[in-house]
């Protein structure tokens, strides 16, 4: 019998934030139980700080600017009306996954293309979080006399 795989990307979530890995300041029971009975990573290495491109090459294995979410001047994140995403053809760790039996779901904030196209990218389901509303809540921090890196 095949495991269960649960992968979680979360933003803004460091190393020292949860109980299985020491934390005091919050408490994570239901992540720590996870941890306890599964398999828990000490060194993992994100390709970028910011959403998008991160979240690209979790899901590929490659580097951002090799799917078109970076360069090596700077990241590119999404936002509203951006005419790209991920490549509908790229292989993800779903389609490697249900290459080899698993069933496949996909929940929560996407950030690699809004449009249809770019959304499906090979999971049996998938329960997006509409992150354009998002963006657009955080659009208007960008109007009031805040500096974004204030949030």
């Amino acid at each position: 019998m095949q495991p269960n795989i649960i992968l979680i990307n979360c933003d803004d979530l460091g190393y020292g934030d949860l109980g299985c890995y020491g934390s005091e300041l919050h408490e994570t029971p239901v992540l720590d139980k996870m941890a306890a009975e599964g398999v828990k990573f000490t060194d993992f290495y994100m390709a970028s700080p910011v959403c998008t491109p991160s979240r690209g090459a979790m899901l590929t294995g490659c580097y951002p600017p090799r799917i078109g979410f970076g360069d090596f001047n700077g990241q590119r994140v999404l936002f509203p009306g951006h005419e790209y995403g991920l490549n509908p053809d790229e292989i993800t760790i779903a389609s490697l996954l249900q290459s080899v039996g698993y069933a496949t779901k996909l929940v929560g904030k996407w950030h690699c293309g809004i449009r249809t196209n770019f959304c499906r990218q090979n999971t049996d389901l998938i329960a997006i979080l509409e992150y354009h509303t998002v963006m657009t809540w955080v659009s208007s921090l960008l109007r009031t006399p805040y500096h974004h890196f204030l949030w």
